[in-house]
């Protein structure tokens, strides 16, 4: 009978659960247009700007990192946003430079799409899901709408760009080909450093040919971007680097961020201004996340099936994220496609254990925006809460991730 009943009901309330979903799908949509147009128009394309006017500065016979840089002469450098990216990074943004800002920034978001299809593609294929088309409307409104998205409409950041490489050496790994995997991860982690953690789990793992080969890539580029913009370059970024003065925004979900949100000079409530506390916590808290990340790689470093890789590649791309003095979330998407696995793999949803609950904060969490983090302010409470959400579901996942290998063994 209740078969029967169910039978009855499941089309109309797929119906209204689909017409739901598309709802709430368009008026997310609806925020990132609106959010883009005021990165656009009122935020001079926020990072995106600061990267396209170092490269400008540069090809007109200027620094890279110039000390006063002006972006449609609105001095952005004036309030801390300095660009951290390498100077071989700008290797991708030399060729817009002969393009107005407005032709430039489509021409970005129009790449950055392309590589976020093709990844999208891939992850498909590699996984090769059979889902109903109900849960697939699902998962494409909930991708909208976590906070990964919305932070690459407010900087148009090369987040989805730098997936590419990262989503093409996972593929590679899971296919045994391990030197394009090292390769790709070359490529990813000379543009963002906290990628090197991958340098220990291929030691540990024994994968000399990916590790070859990963600092081979990273060198050729290097070399290029000491050939193009020269030694000095490299100087001026590293100066940059102790006037960093916003990395309690709640955008950074890394263990030093949380700590400074609370034990430094924040944008939020603190408990106080204490270096020495702050120091201490986010040692031991980084020491910690390295050492349960690596000692679960060495415990299983001889488990080659394509869940372990899976597993292995999502724990490592998070814990890089908690690692990182700068976890910015936008660059959650270069663990999209280890997550997504390791969460099939899992399945969850068939074999629920206590460590599940973990996916409420560590999937719910990501749905999170800038107003709520400062729900509750002034109080320490709220920052350790509210502006911290991102730090916690990324833990939240992170500690997730550690224990999958139990629902695949």
């Amino acid at each position: 009978m209740r078969r029967a009943l169910w039978e009855l009901l499941r089309p109309p309330l797929q119906g209204v659960a689909a017409v739901l979903l598309v709802a709430v799908g368009c008026a997310v949509i609806y925020g990132h247009v609106i959010l883009w147009r005021n990165t656009v128009e009122d935020r001079d394309a926020q990072d995106f700007g600061i990267f396209l006017n170092s490269a400008r500065t540069f090809a007109a016979g200027g620094s890279l990192y110039p000390a006063g840089a002006v972006v449609r002469n609105r001095s952005l450098y004036s309030t801390g946003q300095l660009n951290l990216n390498l100077p071989h990074t700008h290797l991708l943004l030399l060729p817009l430079t002969g393009l107005t800002p407005g032709r430039a920034l489509t021409v970005w978001f129009a790449a950055s799409l392309a590589v976020f299809v093709l990844c999208a593609w891939t992850v498909c294929r590699a996984l090769a899901w059979q889902l109903p088309p109900l849960l697939w409307l699902a998962i494409v409104v909930y991708l909208l709408a976590w906070g990964a998205t919305a932070a690459f409409s407010l900087t148009a950041q090369l987040s989805l760009l730098l997936a590419g490489p990262v989503t093409a050496a996972w593929v590679a790994a899971r296919q045994q080909r391990n030197a394009t995997a090292g390769a790709w991860l070359g490529l990813a982690a000379v543009v963002k450093p906290f990628l090197f953690v991958f340098v220990p789990y291929l030691a540990i793992t024994r994968n000399w040919r990916a590790l070859r080969t990963m600092g081979a890539v990273a060198a050729i580029t290097l070399a290029a971007g000491v050939l193009v913009f020269g030694a000095d370059a490299y100087r001026e970024w590293a100066l940059q680097i102790p006037r960093v003065n916003w990395g309690t925004h709640y955008f950074n979900a890394s263990i030093a961020g949380v700590v400074e949100r609370l034990f430094g000079v924040s944008y939020y409530a603190t408990a106080g201004r204490h270096p020495w506390v702050a120091r201490t916590l986010i040692a031991a808290g980084v020491a910690t996340v390295a050492l349960i990340t690596f000692r679960r790689v060495v415990r299983h470093r001889a488990d080659r099936r394509d869940e372990s890789i899976d597993e292995d590649w999502a724990v490592l791309l998070l814990a890089s994220l908690l690692l990182s003095p700068l976890g910015w979330v936008y660059y959650l998407w270069i663990a999209f496609g280890p997550a997504a696995a390791t969460i099939g793999n899992g399945r969850f949803w068939e074999r629920r254990r206590p460590a599940d609950l973990l996916l409420i904060p560590g999937l719910g969490g990501w749905l999170w925006y800038g107003k709520m983090a400062h729900w509750g302010q002034p109080s320490p409470l709220a920052t350790a809460t509210f502006a911290s959400m991102y730090f916690w579901a990324l833990l939240s996942l992170w500690l997730w991730m550690t224990t999958a290998r139990t629902e695949t063994t």
